[in-house]
This record gives C-alpha cells, structure tokens and sequence, in this order.
C-alpha cells in the first residue's frame, strides 16, 4: 500500500529540522504541517520555510539549507526516513500553534496593489461590525436619501419626450473593408532608456531567486511563460521575453519594445512571482530590483516606477 503522503511529508520534515530545532518545537511545527505544506512543490517547500524564519529565529544561512534539505528528503524513499513521529490516532486537525510574535510585514508599495500610504492593520482580535449595527442608547441615524443628479434627471426627460424613432428605408449593406494590416514595429526607433532599466529589473529578480531560491527559478520561468499567454505583450516583445527565459542567467535582459509593452512583461514576470512566493513575497524581490534600477544613469530620463504602469 502506498504510504500516505502527510505522513511521509511529516516524517521528511522531523528529519530536516532534527538538530535545528529542540522536540517540542518540531512537534508544534508537524502538528500544523497539513495547512503549512500542502504539496512537495519547490514554491511550497520554499514558503513554508520561510514560516519558520521568523518565529524559530532561523537565519538565512539557515533556511537555505533547509530548502534544499526538505525537498531532497520529499524525494528520498520511504525507508531512509525516520518513522512518523506523530501516531495515527492524532487528531485530524491539530490547533494552531502559538509561535511568538514575528517582524512587522512588509508593506507592499500602492503602485502595483500594496496598501495606501497611512494604512494600519487592524488590532488583534478586532471584529468587523456588521451592517446596521447600533449599541443600545445611541440615537437613530436618519435614513439618507438617494441623491438625484439634476443631469442626468434632465436628460432622461429629455429622451421621454422625443418622438419615437421611424424605421429606415431599406439600405443595402456595405461592402466589407478589409482590416489594414498593422504596420511593423521599428525598434531602432525606439529610445534606449526604458530597455536598459527594463533589463537592470529582470536581472536582479532573476539574480536573487537563482541564489536564494535556486529550486524555483524553473517554476518562474514556466509561471512566466504561462503569463505571457494571456498578456497584452506583442509578439516581437513576447518572442524576445521567451528568448531571454531560455538563458535567465546569462541574457542582459534588455528588450527593445515601448516603455508601454515593457511594463506589460514586468506585469507578466510579477504575477509569476505572485505564484512561486506569494504575493508579499513577490512584492519584496520587486522592489529590491526597482531600487538597484534607480541607481542607473538611464534612470534619470526613464524611472524604473514607470515599469509599474501596467500593474
């Protein structure tokens, strides 16, 4: 029969963090694994490290280690991992555990979907009010009106009035005109600017995953890829986006399409991100690559905000 894959997953992780964190920590970790790691995904390994990061005190040295570690005894047989620590009789959900109080989250910036400036998250154990709530003794609000907009109340009017429309003498179709074609796409005419902040983003994204998080530079290549299916990128900057996935590490990224389209393959590669690493996550690695950008010349004429046109 085969092995059930929580436990297998369960056992794979106690053998990982064996050495890293004492019995009772690994125990309350495993008692939560079923909604922490939900697949043996390198995105997923990767995520649910980085839930360890903050409350065990891992260091990043650390969490690397234990990427690779996990994912390799995912993969491992059966019978080189230790038995399943937690008995079979547990109950099916365990409570979640109290981990102590992590670093602030980072907030992601309003120019691609974070929150608005001043925003503060709501407090502990805060409760949403429902609709029409009102304490006892507080003095009934009167029921508001709706407002009318002289406008459009004039134009409705308006169109009462008018006599009903007469249909036409029969008029013989016209003959259909063909589409004209899209006339090519002069890239030499492009300015050089937005392709050289365009590839200073992309390589720094591809650089920081391939060293921090090398199991998933595959799976955002492919995420890319997908993405790009669906955008609103034109073929010439498409073909070239596909051309420089298929050799991340060495391509100096710089693509020569509009600063319009160039936004639309940073789109693309962000909601990539969004797939492998979350969207807090995603968020992160772009705005690290956004701030080196800043620190080109080209920057000064083209800012490496405008990438984030399209978001």
């Amino acid at each position: 029969m085969a092995a059930d894959p929580q436990s297998l997953r369960r056992r794979a992780v106690y053998a990982s963090l064996m050495g890293q964190l004492d019995e009772a920590s690994i125990m309350q970790v495993l008692a939560q694994l079923t909604q922490s790691l939900r697949s043996d995904q390198a995105s997923d390994v990767i995520r649910f490290v980085d839930t360890l990061s903050g409350p065990f005190g891992l260091d990043p040295a650390q969490c690397k280690r234990l990427y690779a570690d996990i994912y390799r005894r995912l993969r491992e047989p059966e019978a080189s991992l230790p038995p399943d620590p937690l008995p079979a009789a547990a109950p099916r959900f365990a409570p979640p555990p109290v981990y102590p109080s992590p670093a602030p989250a980072y907030v992601p910036q309003p120019a691609y979907g974070g929150a608005p400036p001043g925003y503060m998250p709501a407090p502990p154990g805060y409760m949403p009010v429902p609709p029409g709530y009102m304490p006892q003794g507080y003095p009934a609000q009167p029921e508001l009106q709706p407002t009318v907009n002289p406008v459009a109340a004039a134009l409705a009017a308006a169109n009462a009035a008018m006599p009903p429309l007469q249909p036409a003498a029969s008029v013989q179709p016209a003959a259909p005109v063909a589409p004209t074609p899209a006339s090519p796409v002069d890239l030499g005419s492009l300015p050089v600017d937005p392709p050289m902040v365009f590839g200073a983003v992309m390589r720094r994204v591809v650089a920081e995953v391939a060293e921090f998080h090398p199991e998933a530079l595959d799976e955002l290549r492919k995420d890319s890829l997908k993405q790009l299916e669906v955008s609103r990128a034109p073929q010439h900057a498409r073909e070239a986006f596909r051309d420089a996935w298929t050799r991340a590490r060495q391509h100096n990224w710089q693509i020569r399409a509009s600063n319009t389209d160039l936004a639309e393959l940073v789109r693309v590669t962000y909601l990539a991100l969004v797939e492998a690493f979350g969207r807090a996550g995603a968020d992160q690695i772009l705005q690290r690559a956004l701030q080196l950008a800043e620190n080109l010349a080209e920057a000064r004429v083209f800012s490496p905000r405008r990438l984030l046109a399209a978001m």
